[in-house]
């Protein structure tokens, strides 16, 4: 991530800012665009198993680390997107039982045996279940930010909506 600094009139250090964001941009027809510089990239979830996501590092690459990246796709009914934060990836960090931390293929792993287990699980609930999981990982005194998003393209329900006056 960018990091900015906030210089006070004498010069000296204020407060430091890290810049970091994801985008999405989903349109009715179903094409999905998705874009983050400083973050984890997303996961595309697709009949329980993750798809390849199209992503290319456009600037900033250090080291091999891709720090801007965007790719689009078509959008199907039951996709599941799901964004993390980099303190859910990095959780269990120096831990025993995970010392490089739970990383990505960690989480998606977990995704996948969620999904598999439960196939209707909802976008609130998986995103809940991954972030208990990463306090676990974390021996539940997280070091980091610990946030996950996840959508979930379902096919759209009908509804009656009845009403009546007396």
């Amino acid at each position: 991530p960018e990091r900015s600094r906030d210089r006070e009139e004498d010069g000296t250090v204020a407060a430091e800012q890290t810049v970091s964001f994801t985008m999405l941009d989903i349109h009715r027809s179903g094409r999905v665009r998705i874009t983050g510089f400083g973050t984890v990239p997303c996961m595309l979830f697709r009949g329980g198993r993750e798809m390849p996501f199209p992503r290319c590092g456009t600037a900033g690459e250090e080291a091999g680390e891709c720090r801007l990246w965007s790719g689009d796709f078509r959008a199907e009914p039951e996709d599941r997107i799901v964004l993390m934060t980099g303190g859910v990836v990095s959780s269990g960090l120096l831990t025993r039982r995970l010392s490089g931390g739970w990383g990505r293929d960690g989480g998606t792993g977990y995704c996948r045996a969620e999904i598999a287990q439960n196939p209707l699980i909802s976008a609130r609930e998986l995103a809940r279940k991954i972030v208990e999981r990463a306090e676990l990982n974390d021996l539940f005194a997280p070091k980091r930010d610990l946030t996950c998003a996840v959508l979930y393209l379902r096919q759209p329900r009908r509804i009656l909506a009845v009403s009546y006056t007396h």
